[in-house]
């Protein structure tokens, strides 16, 4: 019920056109099969794509030009391509499509071949697969409905890809990201970071006020940091009071520059924390950079050096942010 393959949810009805296809063919392709994007590729290797809002966004800029329709699919399609590979999950189109906020998610084979692709539409419909499969265990009869609802609970909670308490990306959609950024980081050489925040003596807050308190806290600083990072950037709930926050296609001293504001600004909202020594809430972070040709071969170890730097603004005084 749970664990879909990608290619148990992909249309394989796609088309792939040369990047010198002219935008006229491009169009009546789009429009004489119904289809919501084409795939560029060379020698069926996917090197961009073109969606509707593609066209209608070139048309946008291009309709004083007399001969707009003689452009070429290499002059405006979308060459940031994001795939994915035909032994992921259900759970892993759902992140990489929700933290890119893309709709088209071509499907590569194990030559790097388009075998197919997965829409919005297909992961609504795989969603309420798992849905459906839950109701109807509910209205089987009582001796076997503990158990297999039980088994069904498991499964939809295993699909959220969001912290229940904090409301910011959960420990597995953040591996799950990680993991994509890092490929894609590779595939297209581009740099990312991440930063590796900790509340500083939260156990001591949770002592002097109490623990509900301490998760009332949580929710408050994650709403915090939501409103405080770019759009472009990812939250994730690293674990206890520890958050993740994955920067794309950001260097080190932006990432830097992003971490410390970070801090300063938590700092100015002044949240009480009497079991501090200034009285109010700090936070304290390490940041780290992958930029390839790097010699980390995967997100584990960024994220480690990303611990570290967090150790060392510990050891500094807190309220800082820290670079190994």
């Amino acid at each position: 019920m749970f664990d879909y393959s990608v290619t148990s949810l992909m249309t394989t009805n796609v088309l792939c056109m040369e990047p010198t296809a002219l935008l006229s063919e491009i169009v009546t392709a789009m429009y004489e099969n119904k289809y919501s994007c084409i795939i560029i590729a060379e020698n069926n290797i996917p090197i961009g794509i073109v969606t509707e809002r593609d066209v209608v966004h070139f048309l946008a800029r291009s309709y004083k030009e007399e001969f707009f329709y003689n452009h070429h699919a290499s002059d405006f399609m979308c060459t940031s391509l994001v795939a994915i590979k035909d032994d992921k999950t259900l759970f892993e189109a759902l992140t990489i499509s929700k933290m890119e906020k893309i709709r088209h998610l071509p499907v590569i084979g194990k030559t790097g071949a388009v075998i197919g692709v997965i829409t919005q539409s297909n992961l609504v419909d795989a969603y309420f697969r798992v849905i459906e499969g839950a109701t109807e265990i509910i209205e089987k009869n009582v001796e076997q409905k503990t158990k297999e609802l039980e088994d069904a609970n498991q499964r939809l909670r295993a699909l959220s890809l969001e912290d229940s308490m904090m409301k910011i990306g959960n420990r597995r959609a953040m591996e799950v990201d990680l993991q994509h950024t890092h490929s894609a980081s590779i595939r297209y050489n581009t740099e990312y970071s991440v930063a590796l925040f900790d509340l500083d003596f939260f156990k001591k807050y949770n002592d002097y006020y109490g623990h509900p308190a301490g998760d009332a806290l949580l929710k408050q600083v994650a709403e915090f940091l939501k409103g405080t990072v770019r759009d472009s950037d990812r939250l994730y709930r690293y674990g206890g009071e520890e958050i993740l926050l994955l920067m794309p296609r950001t260097d080190l001293e932006s990432a830097k520059t992003l971490a410390e504001r970070v801090v300063q600004e938590l700092a100015l909202e002044k949240m009480a924390h009497e079991a501090s020594a200034l009285g109010y809430l700090t936070i304290s972070g390490g940041v780290s950079c992958f930029n390839p040709p790097s010699e980390y071969p995967s997100w584990k170890e960024v994220v480690d050096k990303a611990d570290k730097g967090l150790y060392l603004a510990k050891e500094k005084g807190r309220n800082q942010i820290g670079v190994e």
